[in-house]
């Protein structure tokens, strides 16, 4: 194998490795936003409810 072709098959194999690891790391981002988004809205959401329940009782409180 000639020194010009050692270069060629190093330079394609870390090209291909450059775009495998890209492609995992948009992909492991993406999967990061879509959790965030679903613990955000779980949270909202939670928060919302015992908000709710603590009014209803300091109501029943007062009005008791």
């Amino acid at each position: 194998m000639a020194e010009g072709e050692d270069v060629g098959w190093w330079r394609s194999w870390l090209q291909q490795s450059y775009q495998a690891v890209k492609e995992k790391s948009s992909e492991a981002l993406e999967f990061m936003k879509r959790d965030l988004t679903e613990f955000t809205q779980v949270v909202q959401h939670d928060t919302a409810c015992t908000i709710a329940a603590t009014a209803s009782v300091v109501k029943e409180k007062l009005a008791g």
